[in-house]
């Protein structure tokens, strides 16, 4: 099968994940980042957020026209913003098929204009695929009927940790950008005296990041460092973004995977793979996390008991995590 990827290079990314996953099944691969095709693209990447015009389609069209030069089975475009009506009909003019992976909310106004030239041709694709399933509510507005939901990728053999019984250097730990709803119970971990670390972007929008800068580090760039902060602390926290009306991330997965406990806000997708107190604590609102964390953190016995269940847990069910597995499913039933 030849495939054309579209995507983000950065490796630390999970749209190289996906490439390197799919790249190890399909040799014949070809992959492109669009705004690295040229200064007109990249620029444009840019602008995109805050000017999102349809002219900007005939620049990427142009673009892509001038590299692609063979015709694929599949397109495969993960979370590819710069993409309009021309330019779609375009890549599938050369492939059987074209796939649309999406892990953020192109529906709601959070990410600015960024989402303003494809959301209204994301019903061209011949499959849509989401990671949160609550985005299919949108979808009938959209005129999206060739959709499915997977669940978040998260890399497996990566994060791949052994529970051990050993001092534990963190208490609580949020790996995440900055969002106020994030801030907020920053705030309130700080103020009940909580010993918690951050790592993520934009925390120096945080109202109070002069007063809290010591406990506040940059966003991670490696998977080595990731895992060795996560299985480092008792409780990692996953509060998904409501601005992009999230329900479930891809660390949902990984903290009990890698060790940490995981305390999550409650919501319907977390519900469907994870038991409260059994291998996960569920909150329904800030106040109610800062009291659960500070009674789990008064018995450690209990929390190695939910953090162990929630990596147990995991473990049993990744192959129908797996992306690898997903999309091999996927490619069946399309193909």
């Amino acid at each position: 099968m030849n495939i054309l990827y579209l995507g983000n290079k950065d490796k630390y990314g999970y749209s190289y994940y996906q490439y390197s996953i799919i790249k190890k099944r399909y040799k014949k691969i070809d992959f492109i980042e669009i705004k690295r095709l040229n200064f007109y693209t990249y620029l444009l990447s840019i602008l995109s957020w805050h000017i999102n015009l349809k002219f900007f389609d005939k620049i990427i069209y142009i673009s892509l026209k001038n590299v692609i030069k063979k015709k694929y089975d599949l397109v495969y475009i993960h979370n590819e913003n710069l993409l309009g009506l021309r330019s779609i009909n375009f890549l599938k003019s050369i492939s059987k098929k074209t796939f649309f992976y999406c892990p953020d909310n192109p529906f709601v106004k959070r990410d600015k204009y960024r989402w303003k030239l494809i959301v209204n041709n994301l019903k061209l694709f011949d499959l849509v695929i989401f990671m949160q399933k609550n985005r299919l509510k949108y979808c009938k507005k959209f005129g999206i009927k060739n959709v499915i939901w997977i669940p978040p990728t998260f890399k497996i053999k990566k994060h791949n940790n052994n529970i051990e019984k050993k001092k534990i250097k963190n208490d609580i730990i949020i790996i995440a950008t900055y969002f106020p709803e994030r801030g907020k119970l920053a705030s309130l971990l700080f103020k009940n005296n909580l010993k918690l670390k951050i790592f993520g972007n934009y925390w120096n929008r945080f109202q109070e990041y002069s007063r809290y800068k010591q406990h506040i580090k940059p966003k991670v760039t490696s998977d080595k460092k990731y895992v060795h902060l996560i299985k480092n602390s008792k409780i990692s926290i996953c509060l998904p973004s409501i601005k992009n009306d999230d329900d479930i991330t891809n660390r949902s997965f990984e903290i009990p995977y890698i060790g940490a406990l995981l305390v999550a806000k409650k919501t319907k997708t977390h519900e469907i793979f994870f038991k409260n107190k059994k291998n996960v604590i569920f909150f329904r609102d800030l106040n109610e996390c800062v009291v659960e964390i500070k009674k789990i953190l008064k018995n450690e016995g209990l929390r190695q008991r939910i953090a162990l269940n929630g990596h147990k847990h995991i473990k049993k069910i990744s192959k129908n995590l797996s992306f690898e597995n997903n999309f091999i499913k996927i490619i069946k039933f399309y193909f």
